[in-house]
């Protein structure tokens, strides 16, 4: 969504975000798909050998019968690395080409089956935007201080806020990371 904002209206790109994947509902997911749509990547977080990754198959059943959308499929977040901006550029770069890479990963390099798209890191953070990420232990009351802050910047000022909260899977002692 951040990279639709950012590229604006004239490029013609959009997103379909797919929240309940089973039971799969062919007559949703078609009511919410233009009738505008030439090309689709399919992105999923798993990796399968054989037809393609579940979701890819799923879309690619529901739009066979309309032959004019070329569908190609990629895995993404793959080691645990989060979905960056620059990495759904290149995805979009990657669908627009007269012969797209597919099956494609992004976010790794690839160097077994050599299926991964070059990205580079955009930023699309609007001028003036303050970011912070500050690190902590569990139980030490970081995140919650973080959780407060962010609370009082946004009713206190007319600044918009944001947080997002890693945890290790240790409870106390593990390492926290907080994105404000």
């Amino acid at each position: 969504e951040e990279l639709m904002d950012y590229y604006g209206p004239s490029k013609r790109v959009g997103i379909l975000k797919v929240h309940l994947f089973r039971p799969w509902s062919t007559q949703h997911f078609l009511a919410q798909l233009p009738s505008t749509v030439r090309r689709i990547a399919v992105l999923d977080r798993c990796k399968e050998h054989g037809v393609g990754e579940p979701l890819y198959t799923d879309v690619r059943a529901t739009l066979q019968p309309h032959s004019g959308v070329r569908i190609i499929g990629g895995r993404y977040g793959l080691a645990s690395k989060d979905f960056t901006t620059g990495m759904a550029h290149a995805i979009f770069l990657n669908l627009a080409a007269s012969k797209p890479k597919h099956p494609f990963t992004v976010g790794i390099v690839d160097d077994v089956t050599n299926l991964s798209l070059e990205y580079t890191e955009m930023s699309t953070v609007p001028e003036g935007t303050v970011q912070c990420m500050l690190f902590g232990f569990g139980s030490d009351g970081t995140v919650g201080a973080n959780k407060n802050a962010i609370k009082l910047i946004s009713k206190e000022t007319n600044l918009y806020t944001q947080g997002h909260f890693a945890y290790d899977a240790l409870k106390a002692g593990g390492v926290t990371c907080s994105h404000l």
